[in-house]
């Protein structure tokens, strides 16, 4: 009786099962993390950023192909869809950056009219807010950079599944903000 009891309630054989369930956690977390992206697609089509929602679409489109069928043109493919996102997603945020900074159509010279002063008032605190997400935006990206570099490395490539996975969410949540920045 003490046999069995071992078998089933013997340590190694939990830390087996739980690595087990937790390879399995990842793995499937890899294969439909990049499903996020479909949310960026549908927040940047109601913002009325077409080409940007469109990129994401393609980039939807080209990890699922790469992940069916790995060859240096299914790579070379998701890397393009990668570079579309990343430039439109650059463009977006340097002309909202510039518009929430240089160009926001007030003159500043009013004078003592009340509703400019509360009109500034406003501003300066949007641009407090925006200043917030335009850190984290820049912190995200480069953030995505280094956990991209960082899966390449041979020491880490046993945890390569859990940091591209967490390099979807990283930009998935870095995109969300570049549109309702």
């Amino acid at each position: 009786m003490k046999d069995v009891k071992n078998v089933f309630f013997s340590k190694t054989k939990l830390a087996d099962n739980n690595n087990r369930i937790l390879q399995y956690i990842i793995k499937y977390t890899l294969k439909y993390s990049y499903t996020l992206f479909f949310i960026n697609s549908m927040v940047a089509y109601l913002y009325k950023y077409y080409i940007y929602s469109i990129s994401f679409l393609f980039l939807i489109f080209t990890s699922y192909l790469y992940r069916q069928n790995k060859n240096i043109y299914t790579d070379l493919l998701d890397k393009f869809a990668i570079f579309l996102v990343v430039f439109c997603g650059g463009y977006l945020f340097y002309n909202k950056v510039y518009n929430i900074f240089y160009d926001n159509g007030i003159d500043i010279n009013d004078g003592e009219n009340s509703v400019s002063k509360r009109i500034l008032s406003y501003i300066s605190k949007i641009r407090w807010i925006s200043l917030y997400l335009i850190y984290f935006i820049l912190f995200s990206f480069l953030l995505t950079i280094f956990i991209y570099y960082i899966e390449n490395i041979k020491e880490f490539q046993k945890y390569t599944y859990s940091f591209h996975s967490y390099l979807h969410f990283i930009s998935f949540v870095g995109h969300l903000f570049i549109c309702i920045l």
